[in-house]
């Protein structure tokens, strides 16, 4: 010890000094006494990301499975064996011109002559006449068959619509355009030109739809080789 008197206050050298505490102990002590909130542990925005990815996919899965599972029900419902639909709808006939109706007038049964006599009347009334003859028929339910081949429907019902007595058509496979009117009994003439544009512009019922049956094969008549009669009947 130094005994300099002007060092007044001055601590003795064998006096020690406090320690002085390490750098962070405050950090360690509070951390044991519990005082401090623990760390919070982030989760990281790449697997934020991914679950929600993930996420969205199987939702994506149950939806398309649903859908898919309604389509299909829906397509047995409508398309499984209920039978397809055929309706009646009302048609109007687009008319041909008789001038564009070539008719061979065949006799099967009406009086001898007739044939001649109705080629006659055709004529008057503008369709063009392809030949005058005998001819048979399995028909006897009306006065007059209409045989026409599969393009000349159209001109058939011309010619129906022309007529008084009621005649039956059919469709012959073996005709080209021309259409042959089949005289059987009972036939009345030719109708006038304004009731049988009349009836050419009034709309029918006509059968539609893929479930409609389809049309039975024609009955076999009169043909261009058909024999004539023993009697003179055209």
């Amino acid at each position: 010890m130094t005994d300099d008197p002007n060092l007044v206050g001055s601590a003795p050298d064998d006096v020690p000094l406090p320690p002085v505490p390490p750098a962070g102990g405050a950090r360690r002590s509070a951390g044991r006494g519990g005082a401090a909130s623990p760390p919070v542990k982030k989760t990281p925005i790449g697997k934020l990301i991914l679950i929600t990815i993930l996420g969205m996919g199987v939702l994506f899965g149950i939806g398309y499975g649903l859908g898919q599972f309604f389509r299909s029900d829906t397509g047995t419902a409508a398309g499984g064996d209920e039978p397809a639909p055929c309706v009646t709808v009302q048609v109007t006939p687009t008319p041909v011109a008789p001038d564009q109706v070539p008719v061979r007038v065949l006799n099967a049964g009406a009086p001898p002559g007739s044939a001649a006599s109705t080629s006659e009347a055709l004529a008057g009334v503008g369709f063009q006449i392809a030949g005058v003859g005998n001819g048979t028929t399995d028909v006897t339910t009306t006065p007059v068959v209409i045989r026409y081949g599969p393009t000349s429907a159209a001109a058939a019902k011309t010619l129906q619509a022309y007529l008084v007595s009621e005649a039956t058509l059919q469709e012959s496979p073996d005709l080209q355009n021309e259409v042959e009117m089949i005289l059987v009994s009972g036939f009345e003439g030719v109708a006038d030109p304004a009731a049988a544009q009349a009836k050419l512009s009034a709309p029918s019922p006509v059968a539609s739809g893929p479930g409609c049956p389809s049309p039975s094969a024609p009955a076999t008549g009169a043909s261009e080789n058909a024999q004539p009669e023993p009697t003179p009947a055209a």
